[in-house]
């Protein structure tokens, strides 16, 4: 019985852990309010007047935190819009986007192509940067791959930045264990000409911000 119990508990733990988890990627400050829900539901199971209202406690806390990850998402969706502006990206149609992306994807559910300006030594280089949505299959469940490419045809020699692009590579150090790997990139030439520059990344600010800085620093070296 007792060790029912403390099973149960650290089911709980990690599910609320999971959550919170998922949650604070999304943004910070609603993770803060799904601990403070959650917290306010174990404080209120204390208490005798609730006891028996403690089901409808329960639901109410359950759909109360499945409001607050769906907000975090809206929250996470416009800082990632916000930033994309201030950086100065411009959405736009690109028709040879798939070429964009080395590896097959089972399903593709969508694509987002941006055009960019950066400056290296007074000379203005545009470029398209592309995030692909696509989903595998993974045992029972379905994977979700979030992919951005930065991709290189205008005002540019080719030879020339496909050395700075691997040259960056070598440079860039092994990630630590709880670090994100800006070194499994795939640096290749598609079939429209130019040059990619391609990661998998985690759908949030910091991973595209990273790698925007990762090709900025690469242009200037």
């Amino acid at each position: 019985m007792v060790g029912g119990i403390l099973i149960g508990n650290l089911l709980s733990f990690v599910l609320i852990g999971g959550l919170y988890y998922l949650t604070f990627k999304n943004s910070p400050k609603h993770a803060t309010i799904l601990l403070l829900i959650v917290a306010c539901g174990f404080a209120l199971s204390f208490i005798k007047l609730v006891e028996k209202y403690l089901l409808l406690v329960l639901a109410l806390g359950i759909v109360a935190v499945f409001i607050v990850i769906i907000q975090s998402r809206k929250a996470r969706d416009l800082a990632l819009h916000n930033w994309l502006i201030s950086a100065g990206f411009r959405r736009m149609e690109f028709p040879f986007v798939e070429t964009l992306f080395n590896k097959p994807a089972s399903t593709i559910l969508r694509h987002l192509p941006y055009k960019g300006e950066l400056t290296s030594y007074q000379q203005t280089i545009p470029f398209v940067m592309a995030i692909r949505y696509s989903s595998s299959p993974s045992g029972k469940t379905t994977r979700i791959t979030v992919e951005c490419s930065y991709y290189f045809n205008e005002k540019i020699d080719v030879d020339l930045l496909s050395d700075k692009f691997k040259i960056a590579k070598e440079n860039t150090a092994n990630p630590r264990l709880w670090q994100r790997n800006l070194k499994s990139c795939d640096i290749f030439r598609p079939a429209i000409g130019g040059i990619v520059v391609n990661w998998s990344v985690s759908d949030a600010i910091e991973g595209y911000r990273e790698r925007h800085e990762w090709i900025k620093n690469a242009l200037q070296n």
